[in-house]
């Protein structure tokens, strides 16, 4: 008799324990990067140790290990791709006409890359791509640096990058997939399913399709470029502005599902949904615009913004003392009524710098920003600096999305470090009137380390820093409010601030598997993974891979995702539903 592994739960990895470095030999510019590229692509029909360097990386999506991995160092490499040839057959590797080329990020930074295709031949079977980067070795020699493979399709069916066609036929009453969340991820995710000509029906419980953005505060926007942002397919904001209002997104989310005529039952909640294991599918309990009913899914995917759907706000004591305006940053909109007043915002995040911009805006008469932490703090054109690089109006975002977050992140966050480590370089009293106002926070080089480690608790500076710098915002730092006062708030050291408006920037409850649980019941989800935070391996845990379930996913985190990760739980279901699921590479190295 077979016994089930034990269920264990990944934990999270802080960043800085991930392994690797960039490469420090120099690049002959006189070389032949063409001969070089093709002898690495064609060393992938044996690969030997002798191919890679000591500390090479291969990033794997779903094609050879069937979830997303990340393997390190050329003898862990070697086993893993002896071990899933065997399994795998993987064939026909063939370098990519035109894509050899040198890549540098400064003196002594500097690798040859190339693109190349290949099939696997065993179930399920399927048409792939791959990036290497390739260095030298000192002894006037090339070796692999890192791999990276990416599933594009099964064999015999269609590709999730094609624009979806309109679905004519009536799915009845048992879906492929039932998607909860009409937001970025859940729009995603139901396109690629359409271009897959699989049944499915995005649920949310908004009015509008957009809601999502459309309800938040007036000023709010997107702190990166609208290239970077963008939905799969088509270019929805092309015309709009570099960084995108609420309403760009809104509108161009409305847009989107229009245009492919996708199918989204807006005002629509779910109660529960119970998983029947002889049918293999889920039966839904929903009500839509106050009717309720069922609905069989076999596969559902929770789109839900990684969880970030309950505000989490301070219960003080004293509320009914305070006669004045206290809400949490999700009720928020403007503070135009309080012009000549005082207010107080609780929170030093993106969202604690955009309200405090605000209220300077609306000519508040006192400002005060209460920080309880330190705070990472990234400048935005840091960021973004870099990112223009592979997201611009020129880009074709399906490959600048292999480019970025198809290969290794442990690579990656050592570029971002570079760049970062550069630019403070330059300027490196940039922040030095932040510092002396006693605001508490850390340049941080790793740009993504909060994105990625907590999905946000950072600034990404668009310029309100200087607020703080020049007293426009005052800050109370190290101590929590503790009650509130007839006059406002006090804090843990006995101060009192003074407000007439209180605003909580203090985030959201982000526990993916909580709002699981919530539909599909805490037995279900107390064998599921948590989503979001990186693994041992600089993986995101959770995101768009087996969680625990075999019909259960997550999605979620941001429009990059929505856009990339998409495509491969479209494919994941699409296996599954054909009876040839991908089975997970599970040994650890």
């Amino acid at each position: 008799m077979t016994v089930a592994a034990p269920f264990v739960r990944e934990p999270a990895v802080d960043s800085k324990y991930l392994k690797g470095s960039l490469p420090e030999q120099p690049l002959d510019n006189h070389v032949d990067f063409q001969a070089v590229a093709v002898k690495c692509v064609a060393s992938l029909d044996h690969l030997q140790s002798k191919h890679l360097t000591d500390d090479a990386f291969w990033k794997d999506n779903i094609c050879m290990t069937g979830t997303f991995r990340t393997i390190y160092s050329s003898e862990a490499i070697v086993t893993a791709w002896t071990e899933l040839t065997a399994k795998r057959s993987p064939r026909n590797f063939s370098i990519t006409a035109n894509t050899s080329h040198p890549v540098s990020l400064g003196p002594g930074i500097a690798w040859i890359t190339c693109s190349f295709t290949f099939d696997i031949k065993e179930v399920p079977s399927c048409k792939c791509s791959g990036i290497l980067s390739i260095v030298p070795d000192g002894q006037g020699s090339y070796k692999i640096w890192c791999i990276s493979t990416v599933l594009e399709e099964l064999h015999g069916f269609s590709n999730p990058d094609i624009p979806p066609q309109p679905q004519d036929r009536p799915f009845g009453d048992r879906l492929d997939c039932l998607i909860v969340g009409g937001g970025a991820a859940g729009l995603g995710a139901g396109a690629r399913l359409q271009s897959l000509g699989l049944s499915y029906v995005i649920v949310d419980k908004n009015t509008n399709i957009g809601d999502s953005w459309a309800q938040r505060y007036d000023s709010a926007k997107l702190h990166l470029s609208k290239s970077f942002s963008e939905l799969p397919y088509h270019r929805e904001f092309s015309e709009k502005p570099y960084f995108l209002t609420k309403d760009d997104l809104a509108e161009g989310y409305q847009n989107f599902a229009d245009r492919w005529q996708l199918n989204v039952w807006m005002s629509t909640s779910l109660d529960s949904a119970e998983w029947h294991a002889e049918e293999k599918d889920w039966l839904v309990h929903y009500n839509r615009h106050g009717e309720p009913g069922t609905i069989k899914a076999k596969h559902l995917v929770m789109a839900t913004g990684g969880g970030v759907d309950v505000p989490t706000m301070p219960n003080l004591p004293g509320r009914d003392r305070f006669s004045g305006i206290v809400v949490h940053s999700s009720q928020y909109k403007n503070p135009n009524a309080f012009k000549g007043k005082k207010g107080i915002v609780v929170g030093c995040a993106n969202t604690g710098f955009d309200i405090a911009g605000d209220m300077v805006d609306a000519s508040l008469a006192s400002i005060t920003m209460i920080q309880r932490g330190k705070t990472a703090v990234y400048p935005a054109s840091d960021i973004n600096s870099l990112l223009d690089i592979f997201y611009n109006d020129q880009a074709d975002l399906a490959i600048a999305d292999r480019i970025v977050f198809g290969g290794p992140y442990p690579v990656g966050r050592q570029m971002f470090m570079a760049n970062a480590t550069a630019k403070q370089t330059e300027d490196p009293g940039r922040y030095d009137g932040l510092r002396a106002s006693g605001f508490n926070f850390f340049e941080d080089k790793d740009l993504l380390r909060c994105p990625l480690e907590r999905l946000g608790g950072h600034y990404l500076d668009m310029g309100n820093t200087k607020l703080v710098a020049e007293g426009k915002v005052k800050i109370k730092t190290g101590f929590e409010p503790v009650e509130y006062t007839s006059n406002g708030l006090r804090l843990a050291n006995g101060d009192e601030v003074e407000a007439d408006l209180i605003v909580f920037a203090t985030g959201f409850r982000s526990s993916m598997r909580q709002s699981t649980a919530e539909l599909v019941g805490q037995e279900v989800a107390d064998r599921l993974q948590d989503f979001w935070g990186l693994d041992a391996e600089g993986e995101l845990r959770g995101l768009a891979k087996p969680i625990g379930h075999p019909a259960i996913w997550y999605l979620g985190g941001g429009t990059v995702t929505a856009r990339f990760h998409s495509r491969f739980l479209a494919l994941q279901i699409q296996a599954a539903i054909e009876g040839m699921p991908f089975e997970p590479y599970t040994r650890k190295f």
